[in-house]
């Protein structure tokens, strides 16, 4: 193998390259910046309009998701010893599931699109899919804006569909683990409120049990499409996988909702 191969093969896989989060003059930070803070402010005043009931709950639902997240990270750390994704990126991208693509966008428009929905299918339909038609737009949306701001600010270090799909993944985590947090606080205030902690923990353990199988692998599936699709250095464009991705993602949505009514980087 030359050595232009070398450098050529080196520079399309992103070895060696670190993350640098502050780019002031990339106009992508300053969205992903803007839509975090957005989510953050907005889930912090969810939360503190019911910690004041089921504080209680609010902190075994933190501790045991925060447990979860952090034996995720571990395993996805261990799997792969030789193609880990920079730390910082992926802390960005579980940030921006956490807060801007959950309560900055798809909290947002996931409502008014399933008013739609009742306008146009019925409310009995509605009621029972809208949210398995909904969810595979809006929600996928939101997290796949995410990974195009990833790539507008590392863009050597999503450089294949496997990378696109470990980001994916994470950006899922943030998103599940948030959504689980607000699933255990409402589920506390059925039986009236009777066993708040009882209700949430059968909550918090069926959410754990379907984890894997919820969003974060529908991020991973449809992160790794969108990277088909838009092509990267080592990556041919390819619709088709995108397409099919998507679909995939779709269908996993739907029977959910009927069922229940890369090379090496560094570890900066």
């Amino acid at each position: 193998m030359s050595t232009d191969t070398r450098r050529d093969a080196l520079w399309e896989s992103g070895w060696g390259t670190r993350f640098t989060f502050y780019q002031p003059r990339n106009l992508a930070m300053w969205v992903y910046l803007l839509l975090v803070c957005a989510g953050a402010v907005l889930w912090v005043r969810n939360v503190a309009g019911q910690a004041t009931a089921y504080g209680d709950v609010l902190v075994v639902a933190i501790v045991l998701f925060g447990l979860y997240g952090a034996l995720f990270w571990w395993f996805t750390q261990h799997i792969d010893r030789y193609a880990h994704q920079s730390r910082k990126l992926i802390v960005v991208a579980f940030l921006w599931g956490a807060f801007a693509a959950t309560w900055a966008m798809a909290a947002n428009a996931n409502g008014p699109i399933i008013s739609l929905w009742g306008k146009g299918i019925g409310r009995s339909l509605a009621t029972d899919w809208g949210a398995g038609l909904t969810a595979p737009f809006t929600e996928e949306l939101s997290k796949g804006f995410g990974l195009l701001l990833l790539i507008a600010m590392a863009p050597r270090l999503v450089a294949t569909a496997f990378d696109g799909f470990v980001l994916g993944a994470f950006i899922g985590l943030g998103f599940q683990l948030l959504e689980d947090v607000q699933y255990a606080l409402t589920s506390a205030g059925q039986e009236f409120g009777a066993n708040p902690v009882g209700n949430a923990l059968t909550t918090i353990v069926l959410r754990m049990a379907l984890g894997v199988a919820a969003h974060i692998l529908y991020s991973a599936v449809f992160c790794t499409g969108l990277v088909y699709f838009l092509g990267r250095p080592a990556e041919p464009a390819g619709a088709a996988g995108g397409c099919c991705s998507w679909r995939a993602r779709s269908r996993c949505t739907a029977s959910g909702t009927a069922s229940a009514a890369s090379p090496g980087r560094t570890g900066s």
